[in-house]
């Protein structure tokens, strides 16, 4: 096979087992299994993170019957690299056809919602594919032939706008369906908010038990407090010196919230940029108010040190990932930046590098 989809949702509550189970069927078959490479497949439930059953190939045959509580994701898996993902309900009864060379193309029977997400799996793939040959064209010619490699950039950036049309259009056309929140997981949230509320809604009405779609509704919910416009979240966390600082307290100035942390590369790497960008503007009405993800103090009095942050403000509980103002601000990675108004209003969100400079530019030069 050319490649496996990762599949991973960022946030879920606590998974409650219910008490009404109902049978399920999957009746398999195996294709390009000379030698019975493959002797056996493992039926593992995502949720929960844990094997259900594993069960025999036999004569490049399998059946998995067993009983399930509520619909959700579930994995056959092959060997270590080599798994079906799947959406299943329960009292389902499926057969499916699976060519080993092509995971991403299995023939299915008895699941209109499963058919549906591999077709598109398949035409994201076959995008992709295309994107890795462009790809190979630009590092071939990148600093010999500047217009192929050029032509090559666009053609990629035109490639990846493709892929997520693909993948908002299904979501539109199938905002009932669990497998939507595969696709959901590859699009940003600033980006399609609207669309992540279409899903939660939808969902919501259909699986409210769901610990998959709660975490989604979740999540809109958090963004909805982020939207741009809307006034950002109260931060007041100490800095290096043990002095609490406010977020409300720079009002009057345009603000950056820069989430960061010592221990990640690419905000290391930026810290040149938040140098030079408030060198450039601080005497304009610009500030910058940094929240760390460190562990420890040593760390972080480090790298405000080592990288010449000292000038403004840096503030931090010392929580990692459960930093309480990580948190409130929905942050699943970093270097993460929310840009306020002097009324501190949200007006933008993730910008770095040039981007920024260009919004900076345009507010205050």
């Amino acid at each position: 096979m050319k490649r496996i989809f990762v599949f991973a949702f960022v946030v879920f509550s606590s998974f409650q087992l219910f008490a009404q189970k109902q049978n399920i069927e999957i009746v398999g078959t195996i294709l390009n299994n000379e030698g019975a490479v493959i002797s056996e497949v493992m039926f593992e439930d995502i949720m929960n993170q844990k094997e259900i059953m594993t069960v025999p190939i036999e004569n490049n045959n399998f059946t998995i019957k067993t009983k399930l509580g509520e619909a959700g994701f579930y994995r056959l898996v092959f060997s270590k690299k080599e798994y079906l993902l799947m959406v299943l309900q329960p009292n389902d009864k499926i057969e499916l056809t699976i060519d080993l060379d092509n995971l991403l193309d299995p023939i299915i029977k008895g699941s209109d919602e499963n058919k549906a997400f591999y077709k598109e799996i398949a035409a994201i793939d076959a995008i992709t594919i295309v994107g890795d040959s462009v790809e190979q064209v630009f590092n071939a010619n990148y600093g010999t032939n500047d217009t192929i490699a050029a032509q090559a950039v666009l053609k990629y950036q035109m490639l990846e706008i493709q892929k997520k049309a693909s993948m908002q259009n299904f979501i539109k056309t199938n905002s009932s369906y669990l497998v939507s929140l595969y696709f959901i997981e590859q699009l940003s949230i600033e980006e399609n908010f609207e669309l992540y509320q279409l899903l939660a809604n939808s969902l919501t009405e259909k699986y409210p038990t769901n610990e998959f779609v709660k975490g989604l509704k979740n999540r809109v919910e958090k963004a909805s407090t982020l939207a741009i416009g809307s006034l950002a979240p109260e931060i007041k966390l100490n800095n290096p010196k043990g002095k609490e600082i406010a977020l409300s307290s720079l009002r009057g100035k345009y603000v950056l919230i820069d989430f960061w942390a010592a221990w990640c590369g690419p905000c290391r790497r930026e810290s040149p940029n938040m140098v030079a960008l408030y060198e450039k503007y601080h005497n304009k009405g610009f500030e910058i108010y940094s929240v760390s993800l460190d562990k420890t103090k040593e760390d972080w009095e480090k790298a405000i040190k080592d990288d010449n942050l000292s000038k403004w403000s840096h503030v931090s509980d010392l929580k990692y990932w459960q930093s309480v103002a990580a948190r409130e601000y929905g942050v699943e990675g970093i270097p993460f930046t929310v840009l306020l108004d002097k009324e501190g209003k949200i007006i933008a969100k993730n910008l770095r590098g040039d981007a920024l400079f260009e919004k900076m530019a345009e507010l205050l030069d």
